[in-house]
């Protein structure tokens, strides 16, 4: 596990700098920073046991949002991002770990779809913020969106 988060963290730094240099909008800064994140917490990539929905439920409380307890989370952590809070959390996959940043702000968030290497992003829009995917494949990007938007009960703009 700690090989495969060591080369998550080379591959997303490497997509980083790709996504930001391919596009200049505030969506590709988005994603970059996202992704320059998880070098700081590779850690997260690896954890396996469930975050108790209580603890869930109280940090998306404090962001403003209420969720289900249906969502399996398992790591989660308020981060600051260029002045930014997001929920930052990883959930566990069939194709391997996958990282969601939740945004909370006023802005308006297209979406965005980038791959270089074996780091996939994507950044979607919803009323009242935004949603960042972060993982090595992205073949489970469509389960765990709507995994999440069903717990959220969020729709998708943009």
């Amino acid at each position: 596990m700690l090989a495969a988060a060591a080369s998550i963290t080379a591959c997303a730094m490497l997509a980083g700098a790709w996504v930001w240099s391919t596009q200049s909008t505030f969506e590709s800064k988005l994603a970059a920073d996202c992704v320059e994140h998880l070098s700081y917490e590779p850690f997260a990539l690896s954890r396996t046991t469930r975050v108790p929905p209580s603890l869930v439920s109280q940090l998306f409380a404090r962001n403003g949002l209420k969720i289900d307890d249906s969502l399996v989370v398992n790591y989660l952590q308020p981060c600051v991002l260029n002045g930014q809070t997001a929920l930052h959390m990883v959930m566990q996959q069939p194709s391997g770990p996958v990282t969601v940043m939740i945004f909370t702000t006023s802005k308006s968030i297209g979406d965005l779809e980038r791959s270089r290497s074996k780091a996939k992003v994507r950044v979607r829009g919803f009323d009242g913020g935004g949603l960042v995917f972060l993982a090595e494949s992205s073949r489970d990007f469509d389960a765990v969106e709507a995994n999440l938007r069903a717990s959220l009960r969020i729709q998708r703009t943009g």
